[in-house]
């Protein structure tokens, strides 16, 4: 796993489902070199990893959070983890009336790596799973900017101007 949630990120989802479940939320994920174990007994260990992180790519969201039943019409076999699937499930939360971007309310951390468990980075944005991935999500292609929704910083969701 390369991703580490927060404390807030779990008040966040409950703020979400406690007004709509309805709805598809994810957001800009922050990049670190975590280079030695946290310890996590610390006090501070969320702000000291939150302090070593930069906002990252505007694509790569890697963070999805909705109520079991919001993709009611099923989500394709796609493999986890590479290209394509973040856009799709945008793009189909888009469709459905509630994708909301939570960039500005909360952070999850990337843990930055190589990409060899895939042959290397060109690989993960052209090789077999991605051209996959691509035909079982025909086309259906958004990003996170394209979210209908956005949740301010004092955790207020508003449509997206």
């Amino acid at each position: 796993c390369d991703i580490i949630l927060f404390q807030d990120n779990l008040e966040i989802a409950n703020v979400l489902l406690s007004d709509s479940n309805n709805f598809m939320a994810t957001l800009r994920r922050s990049d670190a070199a975590i280079t030695e174990p946290i310890n996590f007994e610390e006090q501070n260990w969320e702000e000291k990893v939150k302090q070593n992180s930069t906002l990252g790519h505007p694509g790569a969201g890697d963070f999805f959070l909705f109520p079991k039943t919001f993709y009611s019409e099923g989500i394709p076999p796609f493999t986890i983890g590479r290209a394509s699937v973040d856009n799709w499930l945008i793009y189909e939360a888009v469709r459905l009336g509630k994708c909301v971007d939570l960039t500005a309310a909360t952070q999850i951390i990337h843990q930055n790596h190589d990409h060899s468990h895939v042959g290397g980075f060109h690989n993960l944005v052209n090789g077999e799973e991605f051209k996959i991935n691509r035909k079982l999500g025909e086309g259906k292609m958004l990003e996170i900017i394209n979210s209908n929704w956005i949740m301010t910083e004092d955790r207020k969701v508003k449509k997206r101007k």
